[in-house]
């Protein structure tokens, strides 16, 4: 289990982050950290297996030395003959036990995955939880939302004591107040806890001492420094589960600066937006996420560094338009964390914070005069930020007009600009110019029918889409995939398999059964000696059959090892070599899925339901065998029945087949949704859709549920 979840945690950070990992071409690192893991894990699964077929061989021995030790006690002990009577009612009772039996390693292996996964939920369900906010303080003023005084928070506290043993603090001595309708800037260099203070105002971090002052009921949006994007479309994601408003819808959207983007959609706003914003810019998801904060008309508006992501002039369009004080937040309390001067002077009050503690607290004008040193260095150093990036950017426009004045000449130029300007966004002919308009501010005002229609045109579903559905197969399993398994798990192991189980196995076995028939049918009262090594002849043949019983798992041991090292080594060599493409349009959680679940079924249960099938076989043709030698006729109705059975198994196959394949597909889409609100946990609480999100994952839970109860149903 330990390197089971070490190679998917592995796998998830791959898979996060793949396209820095194509940039750096770090595939080969990658593969050869996760073949290092999986070989570990593959060894102890061989073991495992090994010592499941010891096990298996202990308990089917059992019946057989039940029925010696009985047919010793009857004949040597009591000195009683042997008759068929006797003989074939105890091996009948002795052969119903040994089904029971068989079971028992089954059992236990069971028993001891279920304990291990219980201990598992139970360790995390003994995990802390993030405790309701209790306002310890009145407020000091009527108009007061948020108020501290003294407030220490950390991060994480202990499991067994929530009281006795708590972190150290990441914020000290907290003591400010936040009036309603202000505007809040938070300012400090990297690391000085603007974003844990801001967290602490969400409920994510634990108090530990002083007093903390939040209002309630109190609605809160909440932008975080990385933007959390749904795989849904993009009015979805602004939406956020409210309702449509046209006019509404209308004004975030033009006042987060997206316009522009969504007419580059091919789809406009209808666009599936990938998983994590994955064909978004970093300062598209920002203006995305700041939209859903927006829609979301909320009290209590809590950003963290938003506009880090986007240009210097988009920065001042949002900045004007939403954040400031003449923006459509207005009147609204905003609590933002910010990294630039410019937007300094127009906050209505500025924290300035250092190692976790506020070293300083009012307008820019009073902090200023104040000459606090902590502020006035990070005034200086923002100032100078912004002087080196203007002069970056005027740098790089001087050299692109350079570049083009030696292509095309001036007059060139300007025609080039011309045509592109007439152009639809559609089919801009740079990315760079594409990127440039999508940022401008300066477009002149529509009104909400001509935007609705310029955001909404008439689309194709292809183009809207960018996840495919997962795609299952139908009918029976393809040959060729049979035959690729077999291929990795060793062709002469599998027919030194089927030789050994078909031939020698139930030779063994049916030769005892005869000897059993033949020795019983004198029916005479033999001397001992005789009745002993008929004991002995029939315990040599029981025994054997039991002891190449083991052999053959083994031997499934071995090319399950084989098998399951190189499917997966083949299936890590295609995803990690596969284009960005791919994993745009996949699902994290589907991938995941299939590096989990059909892994881990490929690896226990392929081999135990060969085995079983091996074993099956051959013991339903050398019964149909046996019953043919001694009554010919039943022959006719063997053939009959066999034919019978192979197109009820047909049927039954593609029911079985279908049914597993979407099983698989059910728990896909559980995978991607726990993944995606597991990384969004932050948003979800702040915006308080928790139970909306729960409501889905039980809704797919039911469905993994139905099919896994089919498949079980199919399977009686």
């Amino acid at each position: 289990m330990e390197l089971k979840d070490a190679r998917l945690k592995l796998m998830t950070d791959v898979l996060s982050g793949v396209k820095v990992l194509k940039l750096y071409a770090w595939e080969k690192s990658m593969h050869s950290r996760l073949s290092k893991i999986r070989t570990a894990e593959v060894i102890q699964l061989k073991y495992a297996t090994y010592c499941y077929s010891l096990m298996e061989i202990t308990f089917s021995s059992c019946p057989i030395l039940a029925t010696i030790a009985s047919f010793t006690g009857y004949i040597i002990v009591q000195g009683n003959p042997l008759t068929p009577q006797v003989a074939f009612i105890t091996l009948m009772l002795f052969g119903i036990m040994r089904i029971s039996i068989y079971q028992i390693p089954k059992l236990i292996q069971e028993i001891i995955n279920a304990k291990i996964s219980l201990n598992r939920v139970q360790d995390f369900l003994k995990e802390s939880e993030i405790p309701d906010i209790i306002n310890s303080m009145e407020p000091t003023a009527e108009n007061v939302i948020v108020q501290f005084e003294n407030a220490n928070f950390s991060w994480s506290c202990s499991v067994e004591n929530e009281n006795s043993e708590i972190s150290q603090p990441v914020l000290k001595q907290l003591s400010f107040k936040i009036h309603e309708g202000e505007l809040i800037g938070i300012v400090g260099r990297v690391g000085a806890g603007k974003s844990s203070l801001l967290s602490s105002i969400c409920g994510e971090l634990y108090q530990n001492g002083g007093k903390f002052f939040r209002k309630s009921p109190i609605s809160i949006a909440y932008v975080p420094q990385e933007a959390w994007i749904q795989n849904l479309t993009l009015r979805d994601n602004i939406l956020f589960g409210k309702g449509y408003n046209e006019i509404k819808y209308f004004q975030t959207i033009e006042s987060c600066a997206l316009k522009d983007d969504l007419k580059m959609f091919p789809a406009g706003d209808a666009t599936e937006i990938g998983e994590r914003g994955l064909n978004l810019s970093g300062g598209q998801k920002a203006r995305v996420a700041l939209a859903r904060a927006v829609y979301h008309s909320a009290d209590l508006y809590i950003l963290d560094d938003t506009l880090s992501a986007v240009d210097s002039h988009v920065g001042a369009h949002i900045f004007e338009n939403v954040i400031g004080n003449d923006g459509i937040l207005k009147g609204k309390t905003r609590i933002f964390a910010l990294n630039s001067i410019s937007f300094l002077p127009k906050c209505d009050r500025i924290i300035v914070m250092k190692e976790g503690n506020i070293v300083d607290c009012g307008t820019y004008v009073e902090l200023l005069a104040r000459e606090n040193e902590t502020f006035t260095e990070l005034v200086k150093e923002l100032a100078i930020k912004k002087k080196n990036q203007t002069e970056i950017d005027d740098a790089i426009a001087e050299e692109d007009e350079d570049v083009l004045n030696e292509l095309v000449g001036a007059a060139s130029i300007r025609e080039y600009i011309r045509s592109i300007s007439t152009n639809s966004a559609g089919d801009l002919p740079s990315p760079l110019y594409r990127r440039r308009r999508t940022t401008s501010s300066s477009n002149p005002p529509v009104t909400p029918v001509s935007f609705h229609h310029s955001i909404s045109h008439q689309h194709d579903d292809d183009f809207a889409r960018l996840i495919d559905d997962e795609e299952i197969g139908s009918g029976k399993v393809s040959y060729k995939i049979y035959w690729s398994y077999a291929k990795v798990f060793g062709v002469p192991l599998i027919i030194g398999l089927f030789l050994i189980l078909f031939i020698f196995r139930n030779i063994f076995e049916s030769v005892s059964q005869i000897w059993i028939a033949k020795w019983s049918s004198f029916n005479s009262s033999s001397a001992n000696t005789n009745d002993i090594e008929n004991l002995e002849i029939f315990a040599i043949f029981a025994l054997s059959s039991c002891i190449l019983g083991g052999v053959s798992a083994a031997i499934i041991a071995i090319g399950a090892y084989k098998a399951s090292k190189k499917m997966h080594e083949n299936l890590l060599f295609s995803l990690l070599r596969s284009p960005m493409s791919f994993f745009d349009t996949t699902p994290l959680g589907r991938i995941l899925n299939r590096l989990s679940k059909d892994i881990e079924k490929m690896d226990k249960e392929v081999p135990k339901t060969l085995a079983f099938s091996l074993i099956s076989f051959s013991e339903c043709i050398f019964g149909i065998l046996m019953s043919i030698y001694i009554l010919p006729y039943l022959g006719i109705i063997s053939v009959i029945m066999l034919i019978i059975f192979v197109f009820g198994v047909r049927y039954y196959t593609y029911a079985s087949v279908q049914i597993r394949r979407l099983t698989s597909k059910a728990w896909s889409s559980v995978a991607s949704h726990a993944q995606d609100s597991y990384i969004g946990v932050n948003t979800l609480r702040v915006f308080g859709v928790q139970e909306r999100f729960m409501d889905q994952m039980l809704q797919k839970g039911v469905k993994c549920t139905e099919s896994d109860l089919a498949e079980i149903t199919s399977n009686r």
